[in-house]
């Protein structure tokens, strides 16, 4: 006894991946003065670009068939990207207490502090949703799978340097 068919087959696409931090470099030598809260006198920051989501999929077969079959896989997720290289050379001292000044650079305010220096990696991007659904006329004529995709790693940060006059070194 012969009957109809069908099948559906569908994939996510995959992610992009993030892009990478560049290099920062700052070289300062005079006075600085916050003049707000939550401030920094320098503040240097590299970060990697977050990975895209991979696609999700959806594979549904008509209900209305004999014999049905739906496979769905989401796409995977994107690379991140790296955080670059930091350096921050000061030439004069930097007092991190607030409100006293020491040298030429002065922070005034609560949570305000002389050098913020920071290399982030970006999180990967997630791995895409899939949904499978088949209905056949009589069991066991229907048959469906759905896997999601995989995740990617997270990207590591940079290396951070901060070098202070009168500090004994980096």
């Amino acid at each position: 006894h012969g009957g109809t068919s069908v099948s559906w087959f569908t994939v996510g696409g995959a992610g992009g991946e993030g892009g990478d931090g560049g290099a920062v470099l700052v070289s300062h030598g005079g006075a600085i003065t916050t003049s707000l809260d939550n401030s920094a006198a320098i503040f240097a920051h590299s970060v990697g670009g977050g990975g895209v989501n991979g696609g999700g999929a959806v594979a549904i077969s008509n209900p209305g068939t004999v014999y049905a079959a739906s496979v769905a896989v989401g796409g995977s997720g994107g690379a991140a990207g790296t955080g670059g290289s930091v350096l921050v050379t000061n030439k004069d001292s930097i007092n991190l207490s607030t409100g006293q000044e020491v040298s030429d650079t002065l922070t005034k305010f609560e949570h305000s502090h002389g050098v913020h220096a920071q290399s982030v990696g970006g999180s990967g991007g997630n791995g895409g949703f899939a949904v499978a659904l088949a209905a056949g006329v009589a069991p066991p004529a229907a048959f469906s799978i759905g896997i999601g995709g995989s995740g990617a790693a997270g990207a590591a940060g940079g290396e951070v340097t901060v070098e202070l006059a009168g500090a004994g070194g980096s």
